[in-house]
């Protein structure tokens, strides 16, 4: 700014001491011209001068001409010639006046030149001055122009050595920071979700992810009970998934002892203990109306065994696992109790948690009967197949077989053991959708995602282990531009918002991925 300012300033000074050069000149011309027109009037006032001094001189001769005449003269042209004289006097009188004015002329004339010439000579000497100090003043800005130059050269200079020392420092920094990612990949492999130092997405919500991980341990407690079945003379009916729950939800009640105290888990376990006394009453209560109106429905003649009527309508045989004796009214009443503490179980659950199809009510396990009503719609199921654990899975075909046509999905690529596409993926932080290119592959048991399809950038990885859901987003749980094509992965470490760009692609991407979804506890794994 400071050099702006002088360099203005110079070319204003500049512009004015041209100027002012003109006028040294103009003036140093016009100082000439007038000592030459000073000189010629000189020389003419000369001329004039010897001329009338000349014609002085004749009249003098002539009048002492007459004056000897007059001497020698007889006394008879005495008096013609004192005539003569006199009148030759008055001439010569007026002739000496003449030059005498000429004189005085010419000396008036002579002083209003010098006077003239005098003006000029000062206008040139106070342009000359005015020249000289606008000269000195631009030496003056041009010395501050070169210091202003050289401290900002001296400047630049500082600043290179700066930038070059903290160029250093951010390098010494970036091989700290690798060495920290490094162990921190070692570490979080060890988890099942790969860090990598690219990933922002991940970054971003690692802290959330932290802050839910004991606000779940919580949930999970305060769902069932932490040192006993729901119903105590009918343990035999609980399942394997349920006696599972009940072992780690113990082993999270000792990691809360330890971390919170005994008072936080003593008050959750009293309130889960009446959560469980109510839902026992409600579930035998709803059990004994369905029971009772069952009755009332069927004729006399079928009262003596209804269930197994109602599966001869239904066409179900003896040796088929939903037959009469696998549901008694003892059985079936153990049973809904366990299917309704498991459904209370699914509801306390993250809302984003995958909703359960009618088609998908039945399991391995058969945890109860449902009878189909004729005002009911029936559902699609989310997935056909259960994850798949084996490394023999035909991939392409596997999907094929599901009822996709591939060859009307150019966006996805599939072959027997990876699906790579794009998928526009849901940032953590600011919720704003990011294109990512997905790479399914079940050599390396991982969904991982990049940049873009050249794979050379890592934005972040999760395995199959750690892969628990795979759904819909029907309940619009997000702000999506397209909700009909939003899906959600979810996974031990983070929950994954995804959007396809076709509904088939989204149909066969929710089906590849499932297949290896092997953190998926709901009924058991594949094969």
């Amino acid at each position: 700014m400071e050099k702006a300012f002088l360099d203005a300033e110079w070319k204003a000074e500049n512009d004015l001491l041209k100027k002012d050069e003109r006028r040294v000149t103009s003036l140093k011309e016009k100082i000439e011209e007038c000592e030459q027109q000073m000189d010629k009037c000189k020389q003419q006032q000369k001329e004039r001068q010897l001329h009338c001094k000349q014609s002085l001189e004749q009249q003098q001769s002539v009048l002492k001409t007459l004056q000897q005449q007059l001497n020698n003269c007889a006394d008879t042209m005495r008096h013609d010639l004192n005539e003569s004289i006199t009148q030759q006097q008055e001439l010569l009188e007026s002739e000496k006046k003449s030059f005498e004015d000429l004189e005085f002329s010419l000396l008036e004339e002579e002083a209003d030149w010098l006077s003239r010439r005098e003006e000029l000579q000062r206008e040139l000497n106070d342009a000359t001055r005015n020249v000289n100090t606008r000269q000195s003043k631009l030496s003056e800005l041009c010395a501050g122009r070169e210091s202003i130059a050289r401290n900002a050269a001296d400047e630049t200079a500082t600043l290179n050595t700066q930038l070059m020392k903290h160029l250093r420092r951010i390098e010494e920094t970036r091989t700290k920071l690798r060495e920290v990612d490094a162990t921190l990949k070692d570490i979080s492999k060890i988890r099942g979700f790969e860090f990598t130092p690219a990933s922002s997405d991940t970054e971003e919500d690692d802290h959330k992810d932290t802050k839910k991980q004991s606000q779940d341990d919580i949930d999970r407690i305060s769902r069932v009970t932490s040192d006993a079945p729901i119903m105590e003379t009918n343990s035999n009916s609980l399942g394997r998934r349920t006696i599972a729950s009940l072992q780690e939800i113990e082993k999270h009640r000792q990691l809360h002892l330890a971390k919170q105290g005994s008072l936080v888990i003593e008050e959750e376990r009293k309130r889960v203990l009446e959560l469980k006394k109510r839902v026992q009453e409600e579930v035998k209560m709803q059990w004994e109306n369905d029971h009772r109106k069952l009755n009332d429905e069927l004729s006399p003649s079928e009262t003596n065994d209804p269930i197994s009527e109602v599966f001869d309508k239904l066409g179900v045989g003896s040796d088929h696992p939903l037959s009469s004796s696998s549901v008694s009214p003892d059985s079936m009443y153990s049973k809904s109790i366990t299917s309704s503490s498991f459904r209370d179980q699914k509801e306390d659950r993250d809302p984003e948690s995958r909703p359960m199809s009618d088609s998908s009510a039945y399991s391995e396990d058969q945890l109860s009967v449902r009878l189909r009503s004729s005002k009911s719609n029936i559902q699609r199921p989310l997935t056909r197949y259960l994850p798949f654990r084996g490394d023999s899975l035909d991939l392409r075909q596997h999907i094929e077989a599901a009822g996709h046509q591939l060859d009307a999905c150019p966006q996805l690529a599939l072959d027997g053991t990876t699906a790579r596409g794009y998928l526009n993926k849901m940032a953590g932080r600011f919720h704003h959708w990011n294109k990512r290119w997905f790479v399914f592959d079940r050599t390396k048991r991982s969904l991982a995602y990049y940049s873009d399809r050249s794979e050379k950038k890592q934005r972040g990885v999760t395995y199959f282990r750690c892969i628990e859901e795979v759904y819909v987003d029907h309940l619009n749980s997000v702000k999506s531009p397209s909700p009909h094509l939003t899906f959600v992965v979810k996974s031990s470490d983070r929950t994954f918002h995804l959007m396809a760009p076709s509904p088939e692609a989204m149909r066969i991407w929710i089906d590849v991925i499932f297949s290896g979804a092997e953190g998926y506890q709901e009924y058991g794994h594949g094969t």
